[in-house]
């Protein structure tokens, strides 16, 4: 990444000035004073040293950093848990990789939100519950991802088939159900994978599908007046606007499952 090379240049560059300075014989000057009165040409270095070690502390702490799992190199960046979301993958309080199959925030009158994450252990496959609260820090990691054609389902797992070595993969219903009802046969998506093997979904933000089943449209009715609820070809039920009707394509946000606006 660009910054870490900036950050490897800094410290090799403070490196060798200070190693320049440390060979400097002791007891007579360095040079004359410049930049402020009574700073030597060495002090002066020393003072744009730490300015640099300063820079590289900041540059370290901006961008995700590595971590090793296994023979696996993870990036991971630091999120409050209210950005977690489902098939994202985590690291734990272990320092172990989980993926999170579920979320539900509950705020309780006037009592403190808790999230709730249902997650399913990357290495033993064991499924655990842990409460948090969303304004908590948790480190998100960032796992391959290939661009894969959806093509069909088969009993409980959805089969893939990746754009550029026409490889095969099945996901199984219980880490994708939810985010399939976004995808229709035939649609890419990039699958994050893991030692090899498909983990979960990365979906683009909105999606466009028909409307298969609502109530009939009511002419001249606006965005404001009250949504009524609708299926879409994929089975994904969501609430659209009463001018919606049957046969329609609408814009979706993956993320929150709600309507955006008639597909353009």
């Amino acid at each position: 990444m660009p910054l870490m090379r900036i950050e490897t240049r800094v410290q090799s560059r403070c490196a060798a000035v200070k190693s320049q300075l440390d060979a400097m014989p002791s007891g007579r000057p360095v040079g004359k004073p410049v930049g402020r009165p009574g700073y030597s040409v060495g002090q002066t270095l020393f003072s744009i040293l730490q300015l640099f070690d300063s820079l590289s502390i900041w540059i370290s702490a901006s961008v995700p950093r590595k971590s090793f799992f296994k023979s696996t190199e993870v990036f991971v960046a630091s999120i409050e848990y209210s950005q977690v979301r489902k098939g994202m993958v985590i690291v734990g309080d272990d320092g172990q990789l989980y993926t999170v199959v579920d979320r539900d925030l509950n705020t309780p009158g006037n009592w403190r939100a808790i999230l709730q994450l249902k997650l399913k252990n990357l290495k033993t496959g064991s499924i655990a519950v842990n409460r948090v609260r969303p304004q908590d820090k948790v480190e998100q990691a960032y796992l391959d991802k290939r661009e894969m054609q959806y093509l069909y389902k088969d009993g409980d797992s959805y089969v893939f088939m990746d754009s550029e070595t026409y490889d095969q993969y099945h996901l199984q219903h219980e880490l994708v159900g939810e985010l399939m009802l976004y995808l229709k046969e035939g649609e890419k998506a990039h699958v994050i994978m893991y030692e090899g093997k498909p983990l979960s979904l990365e979906l683009p933000a909105t999606v466009e599908l028909k409307v298969v089943e609502t109530e009939p449209s009511v002419k001249g009715a606006t965005a404001a007046a009250q949504y009524k609820p609708a299926i879409l070809e994929t089975g994904l039920k969501i609430t659209v606007p009463p001018f919606v009707g049957i046969g329609e394509m609408v814009a979706v946000d993956t993320r929150t499952g709600e309507y955006l606006s008639r597909a353009k």
